[in-house]
């Protein structure tokens, strides 16, 4: 049997081999390369998307701005129309007072009153009103009113005060609403008022003519 060489044998399967191993490693690094640029693209077209979304917010933004303003601008303008309305309402008005009479017509004020539906109104007044006498210095009308409401309800008062100090005197008049309440205001005569006993009385008016009634009708049948 012939010998061989087994290192030529070796040498020789591994030159054979080697252009395989080479071509796979190329392949390999290929592929490396190939998975590297995709790899980039997406990262590419990942940032182009964002760059997108971010541009399309920014003009969204600016849309929702843009009809902030477009509404603010047309409520002024309708504000301003509104103006403009009225003014010719004003115009018109103007025009239809100068055609009735040539200036605005004024509220027709009240006629005068006679002399005799003041003394009348007068009367009727004094008809409501009893006269307080030693009123607490110290009552203020709010309390004069409060203690008098017992008898009714209570349409003014009128306190007599002094001419130079402007405070009262403990006097006054005390008008009702109605004229049924005076029976019940005479009766408070004698109470206490914030601890003074007050004296409540017609007023002069009034007494003068309850004085002189009597004397009319003596004078009519005499």
């Amino acid at each position: 049997m012939d010998d061989f060489d087994v290192e030529a044998l070796l040498e020789d399967s591994f030159n054979k081999v080697k252009p395989d191993l080479d071509r796979d490693g190329k392949r390999s690094r290929e592929s490396d390369r190939d998975r590297d640029r995709e790899r980039d693209k997406r990262r590419r077209d990942d940032d182009r998307d964002r760059d997108r979304d971010r541009d399309r917010g920014y003009r969204g933004d600016d849309r929702d701005r843009d009809r902030d303003r477009d509404r603010e601008r047309e409520r002024e303008r309708e504000k301003d129309r509104e103006r403009e309305r009225e003014r010719e309402r004003e115009r018109r008005d103007r025009d239809r007072d100068r055609d009735r009479g040539g200036r605005r017509r004024e509220p027709t004020p009240p006629p005068p009153q006679s002399d005799a539906d003041k003394e009348a109104e007068e009367a009727e007044r004094d008809s409501r009103t009893v006269f307080a006498k030693f009123l607490p210095l110290r009552a203020r009308e709010r309390d004069i009113k409060e203690f008098f409401s017992k008898a009714g309800e209570v349409a003014d008062i009128r306190l007599i005060l002094d001419k130079h100090t402007r405070k009262s005197k403990g006097f006054g008049y005390i008008e009702y609403t109605h004229v049924d309440s005076i029976p019940g205001a005479l009766l408070l005569s004698g109470e206490q008022f914030i601890g003074q006993t007050i004296t409540v009385e017609l007023s002069f008016a009034e007494k003068n003519r309850v004085f002189s009634a009597p004397t009319n009708t003596k004078t009519s049948q005499g």
